[in-house]
């Protein structure tokens, strides 16, 4: 990895988009060339507020219809988000 930021390093947590901010700062990244993995609605809300394109791969939770509203996608595998790749659709 390039960057590594962990939960210790910033003052609020998610929802709250400061570890994601963190993060395409260091990379020198803009947001709208980003996208995240998350498991959590709490996840899906950081990166969104974050300007960053977000896919939900629901752990424990299935996804609210708030989170597939700001989600890219919601899907159930990462073999799903692969195909996506494939499909040309990321």
């Amino acid at each position: 990895f390039s960057v590594i930021l962990c939960g210790d390093e910033v003052t609020k947590r998610k929802p709250d988009p400061e570890i994601y901010q963190k993060v395409v700062g260091k990379l020198g990244l803009n947001p709208e060339d980003v996208l995240v993995l998350e498991d959590t609605g709490y996840g899906v809300q950081a990166a969104h507020s974050a300007g960053i394109r977000v896919i939900m791969v629901p752990s424990i939770n299935p996804a609210e219809e708030r989170e597939k509203e700001m989600a890219y996608a919601v899907v159930q595998s990462l073999d799903d988000v692969v195909q996506l790749f494939r499909e040309g659709k990321l």
